[in-house]
C-alpha cells in the first residue's frame, strides 16, 4: 500500500511515522556535509544506534526544511549515500519533507542507492530537468515533484514498480492546480521492466517509455552474473573506473554498485 511520512513535534523531539514504524528524531542532531560536486547540504540523525539519517532540516516547525546550506556548484547534485558526522558514518535513508522545495540551484539530482522514502514535496516546484530514483526507494510521499514543469528525463532504477498517489508529480496546492505535462517527459527504466511500468499506477502517466541498456553486464557477455560481480571487485581494488561497473549511475563504482548488480541478479 501507500506509505507516508507524518509526523508529531512534542518538547524538544519529532516523532516520525513511517510503514507503521515510529522513531524519533533529536531536534539537536543537525549537521552538514559536502557533495561531491562542493555543494553543503543539512542532515538530520534518523538513529544514533543505527547511523542513518535523512537529507534536509527536519528539526524546523515551519515547514521549511531547505537541505541546501552553501551551494558551491550549481546544475547536477550528487546526494552521498553515506556522510560523515561526530567520527561515525551515517547512512542517508530518506530524502526529506520540502528537502528540495523551490530549489533553483540544481537541475539534474541524483537520488543514491540506500533511500528509501522521498519525502511530501521533497522536490515540489523547482527547476530540476533530470532526476535518478535508486532501485531502493520503496514509496513516496505527496506531491514530490508537483510543480516542476522542466522535469524532461526521469530514471527509474526500481525493478519492481509499487504503486503512487498520482499527486506525486501533480498537485493542488493554494487551491491552484499543478499538472505535470507527461507528455515532454521521458522515463527511463531498467531493461525488461518497460512493459511492467506500463501497467502500473502511476507510472502509466508517462506517455514516453524507454527501457536503459542492460545494467550491470560490466563484462559485456550480454548476461549479469557472478563474473560481473568478480569484475566490479576488480575494479574498486585497483581504484579505476569503469562506466558499465557504476550500474547505479552515481558517478562512482563501489559497494553500493556490488549490491546492485546482486539485486538486478536476485530480480530485487
Amino acid at each position: 500500500g501507500l506509505a507516508w511520512l507524518s509526523f508529531v513535534f512534542a518538547d524538544n523531539d519529532v516523532d516520525y511515522y513511517f510503514d507503521d514504524i515510529s522513531f524519533q528524531v533529536d531536534m539537536g542532531n543537525l549537521f552538514r556535509a559536502s557533495t561531491a560536486e562542493g555543494s553543503e547540504l543539512y542532515f538530520t540523525v534518523i538513529s544514533a544506534d543505527q547511523k542513518t539519517c535523512a537529507v534536509g532540516n527536519l528539526t524546523r516547525t515551519d515547514g521549511i526544511n531547505a537541505a541546501y546550506s552553501d551551494v558551491s556548484v550549481n546544475g547536477k547534485l550528487t546526494i552521498p549515500a553515506t556522510v560523515q558526522y561526530l567520527g561515525d558514518t551515517y547512512a542517508v535513508r530518506f530524502v526529506g519533507e520540502g528537502a528540495f522545495a523551490g530549489n533553483t540551484y540544481f537541475d539534474n539530482i541524483i537520488i543514491p542507492r540506500g533511500v528509501t522514502y522521498l519525502g511530501n514535496s521533497a522536490f515540489w516546484h523547482s527547476t530540476l530537468q533530470t532526476v535518478s530514483i535508486p532501485s531502493t526507494v520503496k514509496s513516496f510521499g505527496l506531491q514530490v515533484f508537483s510543480g516542476n514543469y522542466q522535469l524532461q528525463s526521469v530514471y527509474s532504477y526500481i525493478r519492481k514498480p509499487f504503486v503512487f498517489n498520482e499527486a506525486v508529480f501533480s498537485g493542488n496546492f493554494n487551491n491552484q492546480t499543478h499538472q505535470y505535462d507527461f507528455t515532454t517527459a521521458t522515463l527511463y527504466v531498467p531493461a525488461g521492466k518497460k512493459s511492467v511500468y506500463e501497467s502500473t499506477v502511476a507510472w502509466d502517466q508517462f506517455t514516453n517509455i524507454e527501457e536503459m541498456p542492460l545494467a550491470g553486464d560490466v563484462n559485456n557477455d550480454d548476461t549479469v552474473n557472478v563474473s560481473d560481480i568478480v569484475e566490479v571487485i576488480t575494479l574498486i581494488q585497483n581504484a579505476s573506473y569503469q562506466e558499465s561497473a557504476d550500474v547505479n549511475g552515481d558517478g562512482l563504482v563501489n559497494a553500493d554498485d556490488l549490491n546492485e548488480i546482486r539485486d538486478i541478479i536476485l530480480d530485487e
